[in-house]
């Protein structure tokens, strides 16, 4: 069977159009109601399956032109929406020559399970009925498509206003979060200059006194043992004089040497 799927949404055109292939079908593929008629034209498929809400020409025009054309009016028609899914969109589609309206579904695969049982049907029961038309009337097909398209765009406005006032208890939310996030910072500054000026002050108990250290330094100078004061890297920081006669190395120059220098 060769099936025109009308779409704007690719993403469900994509996952329709694989589904049905999968199961052996070929699929020709419209963005809205004028590239359809355009394809349904030339191609001549057995089958349209199309989507409501297009742009340019949707798909109650879509079906309304399908069946005022001669050349198209007899190819069976199948509405596929989740927007347009309720019994007066159902009783316009019918009325306009439809032969069924399948609604769409989160998951794909229940939207397959409400097609495959039409598709296995075959085109000879699906045509019965598929030229039938609103009676030509004009103004009765306005008024019906306007109210539908009226309350869609009604509902879709509720719809906004509904998200616009949780965006609005959203924004109120992020704020009161800002405002504890702002507390809680400050809360930590503080902290850190209460323990910025604790570690201050322990610093300053660490210090010898210069009396202690000049005490320590004769104390190390007249000892006869040697004495080699270095870093955790082996470099040297003060020698005594003991120490210098062993090395070699005297104050002054005690620091360009370390330890790799006389055991490497």
């Amino acid at each position: 069977m060769q099936i025109l799927l009308v779409d704007d949404n690719d993403d469900d055109r994509l996952l329709l159009r694989h589904l049905i292939e999968k199961h052996g079908h070929t699929v020709f593929e419209a963005h809205d109601g004028l590239d359809a008629l355009e394809i349904a034209r030339t191609r001549k498929p057995n089958l349209i399956i199309s989507d409501v809400s297009m742009p340019r020409m949707d798909g109650f025009q879509l079906l309304r032109t399908a069946k005022q054309d001669k050349t198209l009016k007899s190819i069976p028609f199948i509405f596929y929406s989740a927007i347009y899914a309720g019994n007066r969109e159902k009783e316009l589609v019918t009325s306009l020559g439809a032969v069924s309206f399948i609604e769409k579904c989160t998951d794909i695969h229940e939207g397959w399970n409400a097609l495959k049982g039409f598709l296995e049907a075959g085109i000879s029961q699906s045509a019965q009925g598929a030229e039938k038309i609103l009676d030509d009337d004009d103004e009765e097909f306005l008024r019906s498509y306007n109210t539908l398209v009226i309350s869609k765009l009604e509902e879709k406005v509720r719809e906004m206003e509904k998200e616009v006032v949780k965006d609005k208890q959203t924004v109120a939310i992020l704020m009161e979060s800002e405002q504890h996030i702002c507390s809680d910072l400050k809360q930590i500054e503080e902290q850190l200059k209460l323990t910025n000026e604790e570690l201050r002050v322990r610093n300053d108990a660490l210090v010898i006194p210069e009396e202690t250290l000049k005490g320590v330094q004769i104390i190390l100078n007249s000892m006869g043992d040697g004495v080699v004061v270095a870093d955790t890297g082996g470099k040297f920081l003060f020698v005594n004089p003991a120490a210098e006669k062993i090395l070699g190395v005297g104050m002054k120059d005690v620091t360009a040497y370390t330890w790799s220098d006389y055991y490497a």
